[in-house]
């Protein structure tokens, strides 16, 4: 293997390693930058339209805050190589010369007053990868205008390169939404008036919310350390709880149970079942390696609250029309009466029913409403 083979995949390499890091960005776009023999360059995700619409910058190497200030905040608009990165429909890279002829470009704004003085960037090779969600990357790095002019052969091997930063980009973005819907989904649960702890097979606890802290401030069940068991007031209550999870954890139905509390607190009710689909991916994938994690819901049984629709929208991710349907099942419509009562096809409700299962966990309507009874009277 050539050095210039081995340099490109280690800036490969370079890109899937820095997912959402931001100095690994950095780092990995400097790589891009000596490979190529650039002075300056910028790497930045730009959505055109919506309430996220701008640019978010990823690396501007040669850049100095007053520089990042100033291109970020106006030149930006006014580059001709961002206006013609933003008009193309393709990954393939281009050339500065090719744009715009260089006697030309010296008389532009961006050059006059922001690059002369500023970053010294003339000679421009770049490219506007996809990124994923409406983004587009903008990767651009540049040359000083007495250095030699970016070369075909250049731009070849910057061709290879765009792709793979494409689908690291396309990765971040996506694990950049998941960890927004896991902080939801688990900010929901913050917000339930009932105590929430997710266990593993062996009672070990995984995440709790905060009332379910309040409880072992109060020392009605003890938590400890992430790691250590899940447990109650009294042994005997301890004991049945483990036997409820394990049977949860290994697929069964789990179930339900009173639990004495210490002191002068009344009896409360706990619920056991296998962790909805929709909240696992806020876990970490060790979990699961040897259990399907359990949630354990605690609430004191005088205080019910109806389910809201939201919450179901909240938990589990399903959309309006799904929860709608979903609390209809749970008072006992089929789909028939659905699909009757929303002017829809049978096949559609039933198409939506099947979404409804997968995204709540339940393998059958049966424990759908299982699941939505106990969270009605739990929650």
């Amino acid at each position: 293997m050539s050095d210039v083979a081995a340099r490109m995949l280690d800036i490969v390499a370079g890109f899937y390693e820095a997912l959402d890091d931001a100095q690994a960005w950095n780092t990995a776009w400097l790589a891009v930058l000596r490979h190529f023999d650039a002075r300056t360059g910028v790497l930045y995700l730009e959505k055109p339209s919506g309430l996220e619409a701008g640019a978010t910058f990823l690396s501007m190497p040669g850049f100095d805050k007053t520089a990042q200030a100033l291109y970020g905040g106006h030149y930006i608009n006014l580059d001709p190589y961002t206006a013609h990165a933003r008009r193309r429909r393709d990954i393939a890279p281009f050339l500065s010369q090719d744009v715009i002829a260089p006697e030309r470009f010296r008389e532009t704004e961006v050059w006059v007053d922001f690059s002369s003085k500023y970053v010294g960037a003339f000679h421009v090779m770049a490219a506007a990868p996809p990124a994923g969600a409406g983004n587009a990357a903008r990767a651009g790095i540049h040359r000083p205008h007495d250095a030699p002019l970016f070369t075909p052969d250049d731009l070849r091997r910057y061709a290879v390169l765009m792709p793979h930063l494409s689908r690291a980009l396309r990765l971040r973005t996506k694990l950049r939404q998941e960890a927004r819907i896991a902080d939801a989904r688990a900010m929901a649960l913050d917000n339930m008036a009932s105590a929430v702890v997710v266990v593993d097979g062996a009672a070990r606890v995984i995440t709790a919310n905060a009332p379910a802290e309040r409880l072992e401030a109060d020392r009605m069940i003890t938590l400890g350390h992430r790691g250590a068991e899940l447990g109650l007031a009294r042994g005997a209550d301890t004991r049945r709880l483990h036997r409820l999870i394990a049977d949860a954890a290994r697929g069964g139905a789990g179930g339900a149970m009173m639990a004495s509390a210490a002191g002068s607190h009344a009896p409360f009710a706990v619920s056991v079942s296998r962790l909805p689909r929709s909240l696992a991916p806020a876990l970490p994938t060790s979990v699961f390696d040897d259990w399907h994690p359990v949630i354990v819901i605690m609430r004191d049984v005088g205080t019910a609250v109806a389910l809201d629709p939201n919450a179901l929208t909240d938990l589990f991710g399903l959309t309006p029309v799904q929860a709608e349907i979903a609390m209809a099942i749970v008072a006992g419509a089929t789909a028939e009466a659905i699909a009757e009562q929303r002017g829809r096809a049978v096949a559609t409700v039933r198409t939506q029913v099947r979404q409804i299962l997968h995204r709540t966990g339940a393998d059958s309507a049966r424990q759908l409403v299982a699941i939505l009874a106990r969270l009605h009277r739990f929650r």
